[in-house]
């Protein structure tokens, strides 16, 4: 991931590091990863989720419940039938 396209500015990065004192460039650098990694992956989250669908969306959710609600209902469906003991070709 370039400086170009990461979701977090580097002047932002630059900044969050010097608050949490870290000094060390290579420090700095698997920082910035982290925390350009964790942005995208709620960034993509986000845009992922339906909320053009009232019903079906969870709006009122926080942000770690959304990303659950995306994980049981949207991208693995099956995981919260097995955790119930429920075939989902016979419904029981």
């Amino acid at each position: 991931m370039t400086d170009s396209d990461a979701p977090i500015p580097p002047e932002i990065i630059a900044a969050m590091a010097k608050e949490a004192k870290i000094l060390e460039p290579d420090r700095q650098a698997a920082f910035a990863q982290g925390l350009n990694k964790l942005a995208a992956y709620y960034r993509d989250v986000l845009t992922n989720m339906p909320s053009e669908f009232d019903k079906f969306s969870p709006f009122d959710a926080t942000l770690t419940e959304r990303v659950d609600w995306l994980d049981t209902e949207v991208l693995n469906p099956l995981k919260c039938q097995s955790a119930l003991n429920i075939d989902p070709l016979i419904g029981a």
